[in-house]
């Protein structure tokens, strides 16, 4: 399936099995070999149908790329309410990626490129002044794509992941503000 039978459009409530089936099977195939199976299920579970159906209804923010019959990946767009905030108390306005998926057999076919260009476009229309996303340090395909689509390292961190369990997180940021230097 091409980049051109896609389109990109705001997620409606009818999108929620399919949202959730991309959230599962990027989950299962980005995290499986990083994150304990029981906590990865859990948090997989914790995602009915019906909690992406209420998100679509009422979460603006969040878009898909699909074709006519599918939702082949989606992009949460929101105000930056992380660990970033502190790193740049300068900035006013600052956005975040707070997920990005696409399914695994859609992978490296430019749809999460696009979803990327989407965001940066709605972030810098909107008057912010960058946005952010953090990732697994482990989930080398990730850390790959941002880095390839201009995201700069701001700082590395850990989020808890079951009782004894740590893992690292990588934040990558990109600035909208014109360069001081020209």
């Amino acid at each position: 399936m091409s980049r051109a039978n896609t389109i990109i459009r705001e997620a409606e409530p009818e999108d929620a099995a399919q949202l959730r089936h991309v959230y599962a099977a990027s989950w299962r195939d980005a995290y499986s070999s990083v994150m304990p199976k029981a906590f990865l299920d859990a948090r997989i579970r914790e995602r009915p149908e019906d909690f992406w159906r209420q998100r679509c209804d009422f979460s603006a923010g969040m878009f898909v790329a699909a074709t006519e019959t599918r939702v082949l990946a989606y992009l949460t767009a929101e105000n930056c309410t992380s660990l970033v905030r502190d790193k740049f108390k300068n900035h006013k306005r600052l956005g975040e990626v707070t997920e990005l998926y696409v399914l695994p057999v859609h992978q490296n076919r430019g749809i999460g490129g696009e979803l990327m260009r989407w965001a940066h476009q709605l972030f810098e229309g909107a008057g912010y002044e960058g946005y952010a996303i953090r990732t697994l340090t482990d989930n080398a395909g990730a850390r790959r794509f941002y880095e390839r689509h201009g995201g700069e390292v701001v700082f590395e961190g850990e989020i808890s992941c079951g009782e004894d369990e740590r893992l690292g997180t990588i934040t990558y940021f990109w600035s909208l503000q014109p360069d001081e230097t020209e």
